[in-house]
């Protein structure tokens, strides 16, 4: 729902972009100091204290931290398998008292 953007300076004195993204009550913090950005908001909205760690789910989908080959810094990957798994979980528990079901393969159209 919110994205906020702002540029910051790292150690070595680059610039970048820090991002933090807003749904709700997900928010993750895309940072050189996350931990700092999540710190500074405690300050003003109560954050759960055991929340404030590197993310491992966000939205619903599983987020993971990769090494690339050649690469030394790490890449963040956000997977679906997990929030399909879960729409799937939902969508046949309304549908089921309506006396449908999903099929298990499914013919294209085309």
């Amino acid at each position: 729902m919110d994205v906020w953007r702002r540029t910051a300076r790292k150690a070595n004195g680059n610039r970048y972009y820090e991002y933090v993204f807003v749904y709700a009550d997900d928010i993750i913090a895309i940072s050189e100091d996350p931990r700092g950005i999540l710190d500074n908001m405690n300050r003003h909205f109560l954050l759960k204290v055991d929340s404030i760690k590197e993310p491992s789910r966000y939205l619903g989908a599983s987020i993971s931290k990769h090494l690339m080959d050649g690469d030394s810094h790490y890449t963040w990957a956000i997977g679906s398998k997990e929030y399909l798994i879960e729409s799937l979980r939902v969508f046949k528990q309304r549908i089921t008292p309506l006396n449908l079901a999903v099929k298990s393969k499914v013919q294209g159209w085309w």
